[in-house]
């Protein structure tokens, strides 16, 4: 007899899992484990039907010949059939998205990767065998991929997530239905729970990063606790947050994290409990909560990597204007240095900004002799360099600023761009082990055609980052899968020349996010350090592409024989 079943606490990805696993092995008997959410509950108590099942207590152990988990692969969480594991004549195959752990069971097979839902591992595996799926199975597929992703926004979605999504809307999935199921309302005693995480909520600085600490105590257990925790997050607009709550002789601790210096799965192992890296959970029984919170607050000093601040990611020395410059004099040094904006300094302290396209407009209409003094704005956005990264980008979005000056006291001791935090966010992707196998064949180009833009920047003014190892591997595999082997041919050719210019280039922007979540975007810009008018014309040279300079701006368009602007 073959059995699948999964962990108790069944959720809708494990739930969809166990559809999806017996579309695999349809000789297989789905059973359920001795829990199920109060979400899963409610579904089951109207579609239930179409997912027949049996129960533990049904299934006489000694005539199981194959054991087929989902969505866990751990010994402590699939009940009485941990006494299967290692018996003699039993085969166990195991499709999981969690990351390794210690209670891990090693089987004979399946399919293990860190994705945002298992489901959509299973999604992938009879798209590929071409296994026909009916639209209600497509829909309970998807709301499986939909709760464990937060609708394809948590931070753990990865692009075999989207892919899998939008084969099952392909498949007639029914969006419609499944948002009555993930956007529930809360019911009374978790209304009274989300009130406690607001009141007892305490904020913390752990390594440069803001936690977020709620100790509450209640008089019995409240079921899906994950829900007002998750509403508690998105009313406060929180990064990490870990969830004390002590329902009678039972510690149950929820955390959740957006960011990647925060590895919730690693620190909440250490305490028996575990998830993913983004959202984990443990159970401790008899303990005083003060204890287990003190435990806590040790684990996360020493777990919670430091986060980058405005002070790793800045520029610097910061070329600067006076404000008897003239604008000549500033216009050349921008130009020189293939900088937009300048900072003005008096005596050593700021005192306003001016950008390249105020002086151009100035000039424009009267002589370069003047200075920068009657048209420097004084209007300056500025930062500490402790402040993180995430933080200047809310202050650059809210001030709509392309720039933040960085102040230590009074110093200016950089200045942080756009392009900078790009980098930086884009360099602390988290790469997950399925992009470095997972087969994608050249979609063809769209409609229009993609443009490439060169704009220059000093090497004084970029911190240069090569992406080697994994992730170097993983960026090369999904530009040679996604990319048009057009587009691949130039960027290989601009790399070559830059190299023999000493020059390097970076593409960034739109472009860089989308390939890693797997949606195309032509539009492509790249930034040089150096001259990038100069390389421009020697890459012009080596494609026999005619060249339009835009020298006022630093920039250059190569326009290839077959029409291809670059």
């Amino acid at each position: 007899m073959k059995v699948i079943t999964t962990h108790p606490g069944m959720d809708f990805d494990a739930l969809a899992s166990l559809v999806a696993a017996k579309k695999l092995y349809p000789e297989a008997r789905i059973c359920f484990p001795s829990s199920v959410s109060s979400e899963v509950k409610q579904f089951m108590a109207v579609y239930g039907d179409i997912v027949p099942h049996v129960l533990p207590e049904e299934i006489e152990l000694s005539k199981v010949s194959e054991l087929i988990l989902v969505d866990t692969r751990w010994i402590t969480r699939i009940g009485s059939f941990r006494n299967l594991v290692g018996e003699k004549g039993v085969k166990i195959y195991i499709y999981d998205h969690h990351p390794p752990h210690p209670n891990d069971i090693h089987g004979d097979g399946g399919l293990c990767r860190e994705t945002g839902a298992t489901v959509s591992i299973l999604t992938r595996i009879l798209r590929e065998r071409k296994i026909s799926i009916t639209p209600i199975e497509a829909t309970l597929l998807i709301l499986g991929i939909y709760e464990d992703t937060g609708s394809l926004g948590f931070t753990s979605t990865t692009t075999l997530d989207l892919e899998a999504a939008g084969f099952l809307l392909s498949q007639g999935a029914n969006l419609e239905l499944i948002s009555s199921f993930l956007n529930r309302s809360l019911t009374e005693k978790q209304t009274a729970l989300l009130n406690d995480f607001i009141e007892r909520a305490e904020k913390r600085i752990i390594n440069g990063v803001e936690v977020v600490i709620i100790v509450a105590e209640v008089d019995e257990f409240v079921g899906g606790l994950s829900l007002p925790l998750h509403k508690f997050i998105d009313l406060k607009n929180l990064e990490v947050v870990f969830a004390l709550i002590k329902a009678r002789e039972r510690i149950y601790i929820i955390a959740r994290s957006r960011i990647s210096s925060v590895n919730v799965n690693e620190i909440l192992s250490s305490l028996g409990g575990g998830g993913h890296n983004f959202a984990a959970s443990a159970l401790i029984k008899e303990q005083d909560i003060k204890e287990v919170e003190e435990r806590l607050h040790h684990l996360l000093k020493e777990k919670i990597r430091p986060r980058q601040t405005v002070r790793d990611v800045m520029s610097s020395p910061v070329r600067f204007a006076s404000p008897s410059t003239s604008l000549k004099e500033a216009k050349d040094l921008m130009r020189k240095h293939g900088i937009l904006t300048l900072p003005v300094l008096e005596k050593g302290r700021l005192v306003g900004i001016i950008s390249r396209e105020k002086v151009d407009h100035v000039m424009a209409h009267n002589s370069g002799r003047a200075s920068v003094k009657g048209y420097f704005s004084p209007k300056a956005f500025t930062s500490p360099p402790h402040l993180s990264i995430k933080k200047a980008q809310e202050i650059m979005m809210e001030e709509e600023t392309r720039t933040l000056l960085v102040l230590d006291n009074e110093d200016l001791v950089g200045i942080v761009s756009g392009p900078d935090l790009l980098r930086a966010f884009h360099e602390g992707t988290q790469g997950s082990s399925y992009l470095e196998s997972h087969p994608h064949k050249n979609d063809p180009p769209g409609p229009r055609e993609p443009e490439f833009s060169f704009a220059t920047l000093p090497k004084d003014k970029v911190r240069p980052r090569s992406i080697s190892g994994k992730k170097g591997q993983l960026v090369k595999d999904l530009l040679e899968k996604r990319v048009p082997r057009k587009i691949q041919r130039i960027s290989e050719q601009a790399g070559k020349v830059g190299q023999r210019m000493g020059f390097r280039a970076f593409i960034v922007g739109g472009f860089v996010r989308d390939l890693l979540l797997g949606i195309e975007n032509l539009d492509v810009d790249l930034v040089v350090e150096g001259d990038g008018i100069k390389f421009a014309t020697e890459l012009a040279r080596q494609l026999e592409g005619e060249l339009k300079r835009h020298r006022g701006f630093g920039t250059a368009t190569i326009v290839l024989p077959y029409g291809f602007r670059l």
